[in-house]
This record gives structure tokens, sequence and C-alpha cells, in this order.
């Protein structure tokens, strides 16, 4: 072909071989230009390679993107088809891979162009189905050019195009296809993102994630196998960094990285020049040794539940401290509670490595703590050891079984003087009323809640220079005042002086500086204290995982969801069994605008907690943002029946008034009439049944009066499933500014 013309074309050097056929470097003589002309392989000529090579024209000459290879013209020559195409020096991105990967930021840089190309692609409806390293170029000054598009297709194809690739056939690159592809399945823009979980996790490790001595060995690991995670190769990565590229390996659609959109947004948030408000990068918490710290077991003749669960969460409060360990937050270790747990499910719920649990015999002044470490992969006992001691020399125990579990675990972080923060109190029976505070305070219920601030205030008796005692005063009133167990002015007022308290003991609290960031979050609507506190809260420990949650908050009030998702999600990492984590993050998916991932989620939160009434309501609010009331009813209505306060009963109203079930509507807001005489209802609650009746004036009344109160709700105002009629209102905009949320 060298020197040979195609039409007007002067063939000049052959710079690349494809499936399909070969590209050249040729002359355009009319627009005197290099350009590229890939040729159709005569010895494959068939009508279906014909069809694929002109549909690879037709689709990729309609995409106009900077990382896509512009497609100028399609011809034939003779017995010659060829397509035209834009000239780019550079090399292919395999060239590029080294044996031990690129540097982070590389891979970061270019991995937003791949993401951003691909993701145009799929607006167009075009799936491209054979992204590999082979079909990228980079140039010298790094910018990347896709192309290819010979195996592409349309995502809902007729005609000519549907014919093109017949389901049931096997298309694409063994070492970079989707499962779905290697079943010979119909694909979807999430076999791209899994294509590019692949290229990503390939340039960062110098290795392919599936591999096999045969192409059918690799499609079977693809199918079958679980990659390395990226971090055992890569320790150095930012963990977002290594859980988005794992997020795009999952074989399951519905845990995969949806969009490649998705995958572009989180990349630019790991830029070094980034200005958005972010959580500092850190070692990927996921490549570390993880332990979970089970709920020790109370026996003996005064045997208390609180005390055995209290030594196990002050012993996750110090082993936290430790760099290179990730531990389990409280909630989710707790769901493992009692004797009879089964190690193996423990491991694969929660993806520990290691498990420490034990046992408290507590009688008079005497208490005797045995504990045990586990490795979880083979059920060995690593270590076990018993502890006979006065109860007052309980701190002692915590310190010594934070310290052995450490060595056992041979975690490198400089000595238990760098591990294990003086204890908040040297007051045992101040600590021991704390623990009962905390016990109450994690059921949630209003009555608990109530319990709980009693302990506190009186471990405070004992010891007012407590600190943590404080700030689970902070955390109770928080609560009572964002589920309106009362007024939010007394309930949040007196949250902060709380909070306020511990800093002034403390001040560097996480628990306490998150508590602040809440209260100035939901009641002063403070949105850059909040987020001044909870980065406070999450500089001075990491591995907070309610600091991660209530941050995620401050994201959504600022119409940040996408930040709020990756917040959420964090807090998730740290507790993936606590169900109110587990129901945020179903939230935060529909304020993202991703409804049926939302709901997806919320299914598996409720198939864990069946009696957990938000995630019943989150459904209904679900199904609102939809745009479907009818579904939303049956839901709310089981939130309202399991909840012990009022807070589902408005949005009810609401959605029986848009499904056009009036008189039900009116009941709903004829009983917030009468229970609001006996206590507090929150005006909002009023104000969502009007607007679900269309009666804009006493919505808006209602609204004025809860912003006179304060309610949290004001939050999420401007997300909440408000109808169109509702936003048009000149009093919509009013009310947001008003609360401050005006962008």
């Amino acid at each position: 072909m060298i020197d040979r013309l195609l039409s007007h074309y002067k063939i000049a050097s052959q710079i690349g071989e494809g499936g399909m056929g070969v590209v050249y470097k040729a002359w355009d003589e009319h627009l005197d230009r290099w350009v590229a002309i890939k040729t159709l392989s005569p010895v494959k000529i068939s009508d279906s390679d014909r069809r694929r090579f002109l549909l690879e024209a037709k689709m990729a000459s309609g995409l106009s993107h900077p990382n896509i290879v512009v497609v100028h013209d399609v011809a034939a020559d003779d017995s010659t088809d060829f397509i035209v195409m834009e000239y780019v020096e550079g090399n292919p991105l395999k060239t590029l891979i080294t044996s031990v990967g690129m540097p982070a930021e590389d891979v970061v840089k270019l991995g937003i162009q791949i993401a951003d190309a691909v993701a145009c692609a799929h607006e167009h409806g075009i799936i491209h189905r054979d992204l590999k390293p082979g079909n990228i170029l980079v140039t010298r000054e790094q910018r990347v050019k896709i192309l290819d598009f010979g195996l592409a297709k349309r995502e809902h194809s007729t005609s000519v195009e549907s014919t093109a690739t017949m389901e049931g056939t096997v298309t694409g690159t063994a070492g970079y296809m989707s499962p779905e592809q290697v079943r010979g399945q119909s694909v979807g823009p999430a076999s791209d993102v899994f294509s590019l979980g692949i290229i990503l996790y390939e340039m960062l490790a110098g290795r392919r994630p599936f591999r096999g001595e045969s192409s059918v060995a690799v499609m079977g690991a693809i199918l079958f196998e679980e990659p390395t995670p990226i971090w055992e190769y890569r320790p150095d990565l930012p963990a977002e960094l290594g859980q988005c590229v794992m997020a795009c390996l999952r074989k399951c659609l519905p845990d995969r990285i949806a969009t490649a959109a998705e995958v572009k947004r989180v990349l630019q948030s790991l830029k070094p020049d980034s200005s958005r408000s972010t959580t500092p990068l850190r070692t990927a918490g996921e490549g570390k040794p993880s332990l979970v710290v089970l709920p020790f077991t109370s026996r003996g003749d005064d045997a208390i539940d609180y005390f055995g669960e209290g030594l196990a969460e002050e012993l996750i409060n110090a082993l936290t401290r430790i760099p290179s360990l990730r531990v389990i937050a409280r909630a989710s270790a707790f769901a493992f509670r009692g004797p009879g747990y089964d190690i193996a499910a423990v491991r694969d719920k929660l993806g520990v490595d290691y498990l420490l649990d034990g046992a408290v015999r507590h009688s008079g002044d005497r208490v005797r703590v045995t504990v045990n470490l586990i490795r979880t992969s083979d059920a060995s006992q690593m270590w076990s050891e018993r502890f006979d001691r006065r109860i007052t020399d309980i701190f002692e125990i915590q310190d010594e079984i934070s310290a052995a579990a450490a060595e056992k675990l041979k975690l490198h972080f400089g000595g238990s003087s760098a591990v294990l923060a003086p204890h908040a109190t040297s007051d045992i029976e101040a600590y021991k009323l704390y623990l009962q505070g905390r016990f109450f305070w994690n059921r949630r219920s209003w009555p608990n809640l109530r319990r709980g601030i009693e302990c506190f205030q009186q471990a405070l008796e004992r010891d007012p220079l407590y600190a943590d005692a404080y700030s689970g005063i902070a955390d109770s009133y928080n609560l009572l005042g964002y589920y309106n167990e009362r007024p939010p002015k007394e309930a949040f007022s007196q949250a902060k002086a709380a909070a306020e308290k511990a800093l002034g003991i403390d001040p560097d609290n996480s628990g306490a500086h998150a508590s602040l960031g809440y209260a100035s979050l939901f009641y002063d609507w403070n949105w850059a204290k909040a987020e001044t506190e909870f980065r406070r809260a999450l500089e001075r420990d990491p591995e907070n995982a309610r600091a991660h949650h209530w941050h995620a908050w401050y994201f959504f009030a600022t119409r940040q969801p996408q930040e709020g998702v990756a917040a959420m999600q964090r807090a998730h990492d740290r507790d993936p069994l606590a169900p109110i984590v587990n129901d945020h993050l179903g939230l935060s998916y529909s304020l993202a605008g991703r409804h049926d991932k939302a709901l997806r989620q919320l299914s598996q939160t409720i198939a864990v907690a069946p009696d957990f009434f938000l995630a019943h309501y989150r459904v209904g609010w679900v199904y609102l943002q939809k745009g479907q009331p009818q579904d939303a009813v049956a839901p709310l209505e089981r939130a309202v029946d399991l909840s012990e306060g009022t807070n589902a009963l408005g949005l009810l109203g609401y959605a029986y008034g848009r499904a056009g079930r009036r008189e039900d509507a009116l009941r709903v807001g004829a009983r917030l009439e009468a229970e609001a005489a006996a206590r507090y209802i929150s005006p909002f609650e009023a104000a969502l049944v009007c607007a679900g009746l269309s009666d804009l004036d006493i919505a808006y009344a209602a609204l004025e009066r809860a912003l006179q109160h304060r309610s949290s709700e004001f939050v999420l105002f401007h997300a909440y499933p408000w109808t169109d009629e509702m936003r048009q209102d000149a009093r919509f905009a009013g009310i947001s500014a008003a609360v401050g949320l005006v962008r």
C-alpha cells in the first residue's frame, strides 16, 4: 500500500493494525494535510464486516469531542473500503504503561480525559465495546485521543445497526471485556465502565486485573474471579482513587459505577489543583489490614450489657488511632451481638481480615476480661489473654488489649504512646455512666435518648471536666431536635452549649467538633461554620464515621450532591451495616438524581432492618421524586406505623394529596393538628400536607411559622419533591433565600 493512492489520499507509511484492518499515515492531496486512513482487510471482507466498518464511521463521525479522533470521510477505492480520520502524533497508551504502573497524577489526568470522551459517546447513545490501551493515543502534551469504534454499537439500535453484531456473539478484546460481553449479552454504558476500570487498574498496577494463559482463561477470570485490590500493588494511592477503580470492576451491574461521567467526577475531585472543598486525601484505607471489634459479652451475677459493649467501643476508639489499621465502626460491629456469630459471615459482610472479641465477667469491684484475636481467613486464633483486675483498673486493661492486639497484627505505629490517647476521665463511676449513656444513645428512640442524657449528666456530676460526656449530651440533643421531639431552639441550643463545653475542655475532641457542626448545619443554617467543624472533626479523626456521615449533609444542603454521595460512601465504608448510614446512602443517590439506584440501596437496607422506619420513609420520598405518588403511599404508611413520632405523617399527607386522595390527606392534617395540642409538631409537617392538596397559601403560611422555629427540615427544603406549582411561586425563592440556600 505504500505510495499508493486511495482516491486523493497518498499512503505514506503503516502506523497500526487492528482486528478489522490496517491504519496508514496518508497525505490528503486536496486539502494538503496529513490524515490517518483505516482500510478494511480484504481477507476479512464479508457483509457483516462491511456493515460494522461503515457503522464505525457513521457513529464516530457524529461525535465531536477533543478526546475522540475526528472522522473526516468514508469511501471506497476499487475493492478497498476505508475511513479517513484526523492524524494524531502520539503513542498508544499501552506503550506508556510500565511494569510498576504509572504515577497516580498521570493516571488521574489521562483518566479524566478518557472518561469524559466515553461519557460523550454514551450521551449520543454509543457504546464503544472495545476500550483498551491499544485504542487510546496519548500526545506529547498528554492529550488523549480515543479511536477505533469498530465494535461500537448504539445502545438502542435497529435495522442494519442491530444486525452488525448479533446478541450471543462475544465481541471485544478478551482482557478488557465486561462480564456482559463475555456472556454475549446486550451491553450498555456500564460495560464500557468495566473496561475503563481495567484500563485504570493496568495504568496503576502495571498489570491487568484479570489474567490467564489463554483468552478463555482470561474470560473465565472476568466472570468468576475477584481482582486483587489495587492498593496491594499501590498502597500509596488516595482512598477515593482505589475505591473508584475497584467499583468500576464490580461484576454485578447494580454495584458497579453506572456511568463514565461519574468516574470522571471522582477523578476530577482528585486533581491537585481542585478548588472544591473535600476531605484531604489519605492513604487508601481499604488497603490496610482491617479489624472488627465485636461487642464483649457480659457475664456474672451483675451482668450488664452496657459494660461489655462500652469496653468494646473504647477499644474501637483506641485502635482507630493506629494509622495503618482500618477499624469498623461501632454500629456495624455491634450487628454481631452474642456468642453465636459466624466468623465467615463477619468476614463476608464486613470485609475484615481480623476479629477481636471477648467476654466480661463483672462482680462487685472485680472484673475479668477475656479477649481473643482471630484471623478471619482461616478462623485461627492469633492471640488470647485473660485479665483479672479490680474494676478501677479497667483503663489499664483497655490500653493493654489495644497495644497487644496491635503488636500481634505487626502494625508499625511507633509505640503505644503515639496511638493511645489519654483517657477522658479517671473516675471509674463517671466512665460507667458514660458507657450507659452511649448504650442508650445508640438505640436512637426518644425515651432512650432522654435516658442517655441523664446518664451523661450524672457522669458530669462526678467529673465536671469529662469532655466525652458533654459530647454525648450534644449528640443526644441534636437528634432530639432533628426528629422534632421538642422545639428546635430548645434542643439545638442545648446541643451547641454542650459541644462548646466539650471543646473548651478538649479542643481536639473529634466527636464534639462533629456535634457542633451538626447543630450549626441543622439549626443555625451556617453552612461555612458547619463545614469548618466537620473538617476539624475529620482532621482529628479521619476514621470518624459519624463525622463523614454528617459532613455529607453539608454537601446536600449546599447543592453538591456528588460530593454528598462520596462523603456518605466514606461513612458507609467505615460503618457498612448501620441502618441509618445505609438509609442515607440511598437518600444521597436520590439527591444526585439516581433514583433507581436509591431504591435498590433502600431495598437492601429494609432487607437487613425491616422495622427501620426511615428506610420505608425514604422509599416513599424517592417515589415522589420520580413523580409516582401512588407508589409512595404504601411505604410512607409503613413508615408511620413503625415510627413512634409523627415525622413521616407530613410526607404521607403530601403523597395522599398528590395521588388524588384528598380525604385521606385531610385526615392526616387533622391528626397532626390534634397531636400538636399534646406535644411539639413542626409546622413543616402541616405545610407538606397543604402543599400536596395545592392549598398554597396555607402551605406557605405554615412554612413561615416553621422558619420562625428554624425547623431542621429546611436543610433539604430545595430538594423536597415539591410540585412545579409550588416551586414557581415567588414565595419559594423567598424561603430559600431566608435559609441561605440560594446559589
